[in-house]
């Protein structure tokens, strides 16, 4: 039952296909169309150039309809690609800060070292976020301003210049009017 939850809507389309074709061909069996394999009978030329034509008209309404749907389906599986991808790294990033913590307890014996002295602050390096704002578009794909702020720790105004440098530099590419007053519309793409 989960199995027909998951593909129903795929099992509708292609039931609708079926009976849509079914339709057709019987209106065309209704009006004359058979198909026919003798030897004595003629070819009918006009016949044959008149289906063609229907065929054509056909397929020329239904290939937009396919190539958007398509689109809109890959489109759709761009930004879960995208999500997906924020996520392992947000958990990558944790597993190497959590190395990085327990390879600074480790003395040049081998030894644990547990101190509770004084705790030191990280300097904005504006090198450091430009790497890693890079890196989180690059995986994500495509990243809002506000994304990528939370990513960095940062407010948005210092996230909006690393951006911008970052797109100054062609590194990355930008949707959108490029003003601090438009920040919240403003969407961020690889390259």
């Amino acid at each position: 039952m989960d199995l027909f939850k998951r593909h129903k809507r795929n099992i509708i389309i292609g039931f609708s296909l079926v009976v849509i074709i079914i339709i057709i061909s019987n209106i065309l069996y209704q009006k004359g169309f058979r198909i026919v394999y003798d030897s004595k009978l003629g070819i009918d030329w006009v016949a044959t150039g008149t289906i063609a034509q229907y065929i054509a008209a056909i397929a020329s309404l239904l290939i937009p309809i396919v190539v958007l749907f398509l689109q809109h389906t890959l489109e759709k599986n761009r930004i879960a690609v995208g999500d997906s991808n924020r996520e392992l790294l947000e958990e990558v990033n944790k597993y190497f800060d959590k190395i990085k913590i327990l390879t600074e307890l480790v003395n040049e014996n081998g030894e644990i070292i547990i101190d509770g002295g004084a705790f030191e602050t990280i300097e904005e390096d504006s090198l450091l976020y430009k790497e890693k704002t890079l890196k989180y578009i690059n995986v994500a794909m495509i990243a809002e301003t506000k994304n990528v702020a939370e990513y960095l720790g940062l407010n948005i105004e210092k996230t909006f210049e690393i951006l911008k440098d970052l797109v100054a530099e062609k590194s990355i590419s930008v949707a959108g009017r490029m003003t601090i007053d438009n920040v919240e519309n403003i969407v961020w793409k690889k390259k």
